[in-house]
């Protein structure tokens, strides 16, 4: 899986420029020249009807669509992303989440979560059985939704450990109201779930955590999971893992890269001692970096764009145009965030009008034909910017997978593992971040 990595750390490499694009700046900057490959401006606004037909046969396997005729290099780049994602590692990463998952937790949660919770639950009692374990620590367990289902249905000691006072508290009285209505359809409940304040750091003392809140339990072997951990709380959970003896299995879902502390970056001088990115010794003999853009870029789902067949949201263009305004009226280049104006406004007017005043600027410097002559004279670069999203789009599951990837080397290299895989636990339609690593110790297996 070395090679696999080392592929996809040059498809990134080989697209930076695309991945650095910032596109509040897009116009300003004039990067639709800057950054995207002049063998692709021209296919790229001459297939925008085809888009959505092409990738999504690509990438759900019709043979008959699988080529826009006459675009050989849009082809190839799409197909490279393709290849250099979990999606097509087929040796490497397996499906796990059954098509008829359960719902039997529905009336608790939304859709979208209930069908995590069901398929991520199943695969965690069975690495549970299947090790003889009773207890499981859930890391970042949030409203503890994971947590009291595994105790409420498969019956499991479960201790759910958050850094926010108001989810652990939130989590247990949660917990207590389901526990009622679950009492209505089950027999028995045998499993117990409890939940604590605290921030999880590399030496957090897992084991004494525990003994604090089950001073009554015996066994201390431990399944240590986490679902959707934001940026370095996944490798502060893996590092806990290998350094603590009582725990014997590793389930762990990341999401948040952009939070993600980055050891190395472009000019090599901002060095960052015990970060969390990369773990490898294959992307750290190449001082590998992402960059926040990149990582920014890995929350996007290509699955979704393609089963929705979405747009990009009107508003990236009003932003970019706004800068615009901003240097022509004001002589100014701000990189500062307006906030999420778009659900507040119906056009381009209204979006200026209220994000000037958040920016200190004066509303009166531009009047209402201004504005309007700029949505004119710049509306080809909405074009431009609809498809650079839609290129863009192609390389957030090759960023994934590497930092993903790059995790599961991290672990296959290490003695005390006996076995490490990846799996997608959900469909990613339902849930964009669904591949789960799972390790397990040499000692225990």
């Amino acid at each position: 899986m070395d090679v696999a990595l080392q592929k996809m750390a040059d498809c990134i490499d080989a697209n930076r420029l695309l991945l650095d694009i910032h596109l509040v700046d897009f116009i300003t900057e004039e990067l639709w020249e800057k950054n995207v490959p002049t063998c692709l401006q021209k296919c790229l606004l001459t297939t925008r009807v085809e888009w959505y037909k092409f990738v999504n046969a690509l990438y759900n396997g019709k043979e008959d669509l699988k080529y826009i005729d006459g675009h050989d290099e849009l082809n190839n780049f799409i197909s490279n992303g393709r290849a250099n994602s979990l999606d097509f590692l087929n040796e490497l990463c397996n499906n796990c989440y059954p098509d008829d998952a359960e719902d039997d937790y529905k009336h608790c949660m939304k859709t979208k979560k209930s069908i995590e919770i069901n398929n991520i639950s199943r695969i965690v009692n069975k690495l549970c059985k299947e090790n003889n374990l009773q207890n499981i620590i859930d890391v970042g367990s949030g409203k503890g939704y994971l947590s009291s289902y595994l105790a409420l249905k498969y019956n499991f000691n479960v201790l759910g450990i958050d850094s926010q006072t108001i989810c652990s508290q939130g989590a247990v009285l949660r917990n207590d109201k389901v526990k009622k209505t679950w009492k209505s359809h089950e027999d028995k409940i045998a499993g117990t779930f409890k939940c604590i304040n605290h921030s999880i750091e590399n030496t957090s003392p897992l084991t004494d955590l525990w003994c604090e809140i089950y001073p009554e339990l015996k066994s201390k072997d431990f399944l240590l999971v986490g679902l959707h951990t934001c940026g370095d709380l996944s490798v502060k959970m893996m590092n806990l893992f290998l350094q603590s003896p009582d725990v014997k299995v590793f389930f762990n879902i990341g999401c948040c890269y952009n939070l993600l502390e980055e050891e190395f970056s472009v000019d090599d001088k901002n060095v960052v001692a015990n970060s969390c990115f990369p773990l490898s010794k294959t992307l750290r003999d190449r001082k590998f970096y992402l960059g926040r853009k990149a990582r920014m870029l890995a929350q996007q789902s290509l699955h979704r764009l393609i089963e929705t067949k979405s747009s990009m949201n009107p508003t990236l263009y009003y932003r970019s145009l706004l800068q615009v305004i901003i240097r022509d009226k004001f002589k100014l280049n701000p990189d500062v965030p307006v906030g999420r104006m778009g659900k507040k406004c119906c056009n381009f007017l209204e979006y200026v009008r209220k994000s000037l005043p958040k920016l200190n600027l004066d509303n009166e410097e531009i009047s209402n034909e201004e504005i309007d002559s700029y949505l004119i004279k710049y509306q080809p670069y909405q074009d431009q910017m609809e498809c650079v999203f839609r290129l863009r789009s192609i390389l957030a599951p090759v960023v994934e997978s590497l930092i993903i990837l790059d995790r599961y080397c991290y672990l296959k290299h290490q003695d005390v593992i006996s076995q490490v895989y990846i799996t997608k636990v959900c469909s990613p339609i339902h849930s964009p971040r669904c591949y789960a690593i799972i390790a397990i110790k040499t000692d225990f297996t």
